[in-house]
């Protein structure tokens, strides 16, 4: 009885000891997200986004009622539906 009391606290101070360490090297230690705001104002086709999206090249597109607006930082671009050109977005 004695051996297996002395194994549980020595198997429960080595969990104590190395798993907290396990789960702070999971999280680097300053991690910081910049957070801008943008609007119509901005260039923002309409203010309700519907989808958020990021591609390989860091441009932001944005799913909004008027259009797909891509966003590279400094303005947006804008592509809406057109019902006179069989080449673009779809509306839906």
């Amino acid at each position: 009885m004695y051996l297996l009391t002395r194994q549980l606290l020595l198997t429960t101070y080595l969990l104590l000891l190395i798993v907290p360490s396990k789960i702070y090297g999971q999280f680097p230690e300053k991690t910081s997200y910049n957070f801008e705001r943008l609007s119509i104002q901005d260039g923002l086709s309409h203010v309700t986004v519907r989808e958020i999206y990021q591609d390989q090249k860091g441009f932001m597109w944005f799913g909004t009622e008027l259009g797909l607006n891509r966003y590279d930082g400094y303005e947006f671009r804008v592509y809406r539906n057109s019902n006179k050109d069989e080449n673009t977005l779809i509306s839906g």
